[in-house]
This record gives C-alpha cells, structure tokens and sequence, in this order.
C-alpha cells in the first residue's frame, strides 16, 4: 500500500521547492553557525595550547553558558538536518531534543575560568610550547588601543574596529547571537500569547469572547515602538526585559488570526462529529481544531521574527539595549557617533539586519504559500 502524505508533509515539500524559502532558510543557518562556532572563529585566548607532556583547550575553559547554549542549538540543528535527509524524521526530533537537553544540563554547570590575555605572551615564551590561534585574536570586548575606529583591512581586524578598539567582526558575530535570541524569543513569546487568547475567545465566544476581543483591541491601540521605548526609557536596560516586552506586545495580530480560524473551524462536520461522540470540549480544541489553525499561526510567527528582530535593533540604535551586549543596532548607532570616521560599521550592521529581516520575511512568505493547498497549481 502507498502511504498517503499529510498535510504539513506536503506542505514540507512544497516549501523545499520555493527558492526564497531557501534563501532565507541558509541566511537563518548562517546566523546560527556564526552564533555557534562565534568562540572558534573571534576570541582573545588560544584555541588550543600544545605542550611538551600536555594539551590543553583555554577557549573550551572559557566557555560561558551562553557559548555553551548556542553550541548545542547548533548541533541540534545539524543532528536534525542530518537525520531527517536521512527519511528519519522522528528519529531526528527524538535525537534534536536530546541534544538540547544535554546541553541545558551542561550548561546549568558551566563555571567559566578567568583567563587573563596577557598570559599567553610568558606562556609562548617556554620552550616546546604551540598555540593555535583563532582566525581573529580577539573577543567582542577586548580592546585594542593601537587601533582604535580604524577601516576594514587593518591587520588582525579585517572589518576594521569601532571607536573603543573592539574587533567588528567578533562584535557581528555575537551580535548575531543577540538577533537570534531576540527574535525567536519574541515571536515564540508573541505566538503563545496570542494561540492560547485567541482560541480561548475563538471556541467559547459570548462573553468570554467580548472580553478577550477587548483585552486585544485595547493593547492593539497602543504603539508597540512607544510602549517599549517608555518602559525602557525607566527600567534597566536588559536583553531579557526588551524580549519580554517586545513579545507581550506583539501578541494581537496573532490572537485575531486564531480567534478567526477557530470560529470557522467549530462549525465544520469533524467537530460535530467528535461532539456527537461525546468528546470534551476542550479536548477537541487542543486535539482537533487547533493543528488545523497551525499553518497561519506558523505564518505569522516567521513574520514576527523579522518585526522583534527590526524592533531590537530600532531599541539598540536609541541607546535603550543593553549597553554590554553586542548588538547591530548599537553598531549602527556608534558608526553614526563616529561622524563620518565609523562608515565601516554602519554599512556592515546595516546589511546584517536588513538581509536578516528579509530572510525571515522570505520564510514567512514561503510559510504562507506552502500552506495554502489553494497556492498549488491545478492542472
């Protein structure tokens, strides 16, 4: 017998067949690669020191929790990719998760060691000693003061530095780290919010709907970008904090799209059909009409990313990010600072965040074509 393909199968499929959602799938891929691999390609200690009687990793005893989560995702996206080419698509979630979790209780327990820089100069100084280097010897804090807001070319900072010293491309790299979190935490914060509202609204309606659709109208009334800008502008700036706010606001859209599948859903006969069997209404929410309403949910999501990702970096330019973090927005705005001296780093952030908001648009579009069986060509 041939196995009949699903819906999010199919969907699959015609999501692989559309070019920009591969385009915006490897821009995605590379973001999460430079978040990665950003320890092994931009960092101010050796990768690896190689003694007479001993070897020894300084970038591994570096390692943050932060370096430690983003090395995990990674794999867990390799280990997915790999299986699933593989035609193992449940093996590959299964493998995915366990990556995950390991790296959730590796990293519970990473204690980073203290390295000093300097200390690498006394330690090549000794005889039979070999240290491997980074492609770039330094971190996105280290400062250099022999080069300070110098162009790309310059030797060791082939992007050039920005007014402090600091190395650009170490600081685009983990910068990428900052619009990745940002994003998939807003839209993913911004989407359960409006799933869980918007079915509630959408499957109960009466009053439980007249309260909700209010509690929606009323936060829609309200500008995100200012709402943001005011709660930063008197709390403490933090990556946290901006994510939060950036996904308790964008949550409306979101919650309108579900309310309205769910009221279309409800009347059709598969519904009536698991009533009629005397299946709890909540049940059928959850088991039924809600993974029909997932293909726009998914849609919106992709698009959200782009929006939080637009938004972080609207708040970094501002100066209302976080200060010690790298960001492509603050880049932006210390290139403005510069007057005239910082093009360098206005052009390179600059395109980092327009081809990444482009990139998850165009995934969004794929999203929204891939899931439309009226979007296939009828012959």
């Amino acid at each position: 017998m041939t196995r009949q393909s699903g819906f999010w199968s199919d969907s699959l499929a015609r999501l692989r067949r559309g070019r920009g959602a591969c385009v915006g799938v490897v821009w995605v891929g590379l973001l999460l690669a430079c978040a990665g691999l950003a320890p092994w390609v931009a960092n101010e200690h050796p990768l690896r020191v190689a003694q007479a009687d001993t070897t020894w990793w300084p970038v591994l005893e570096a390692y943050t929790s932060q370096d430690v989560g983003w090395t995990g995702a990674l794999l867990a996206c390799l280990t997915w990719v790999g299986l699933a080419r593989l035609g193992r698509a449940r093996a590959a979630r299964t493998a995915a998760l366990v990556v995950l979790g390991v790296t959730a209780v590796i990293a519970s327990r990473v204690d980073p060691v203290n390295l000093a820089p300097n200390d690498w100069s006394e330690i090549a100084e000794r005889g039979g000693t070999r240290l491997t280097w980074a492609p770039i010897r330094y971190g996105p804090q280290e400062i250099d003061k022999d080069a300070m807001l110098v162009g790309p070319g310059v030797s060791g900072h082939p992007l050039g530095t920005d007014a402090n010293g600091r190395d650009v491309t170490a600081r685009l790299l983990h910068g990428a780290r900052t619009s990745l979190l940002v994003g998939l935490v807003a839209a993913g914060t911004a989407t359960l919010l409006g799933l869980v509202i918007g079915a509630l609204a959408g499957w109960y309606r009466g009053r439980v709907d007249a309260l909700l659709s209010w509690g929606v109208q009323v936060v829609a009334c309200f500008p995100t970008i200012v709402l943001v800008i005011t709660v930063c502008a008197f709390a403490r700036p933090s990556l946290v904090l901006v994510m939060l706010l950036i996904g308790l606001t964008g949550w409306t859209e979101t919650a309108r799209l579900v309310r309205g599948e769910v009221m279309r859903l409800r009347e059709l006969a598969f519904v009536e059909s698991a009533r009629a069997l005397g299946t709890p209404g909540i049940r059928i929410l959850v088991r039924h009409v809600l993974p029909h309403a997932m293909g726009p949910v998914t849609v919106q999501a992709a698009l959200g990313v782009a929006g939080a990702v637009m938004l972080e970096s609207a708040l970094a330019f501002l100066g209302l990010g976080p200060a010690d973090t790298p960001s492509w927005g603050r880049m932006l705005q210390e290139g403005r600072d510069a007057q005239g001296s910082g093009g360098h780093l206005v052009l390179l952030s600059g395109l980092l965040v327009f081809f990444t908001i482009c990139a998850w648009n165009m995934v969004g579009e794929a999203l929204r074509e891939a899931t439309d069986p009226q979007g296939e060509d009828v012959l």
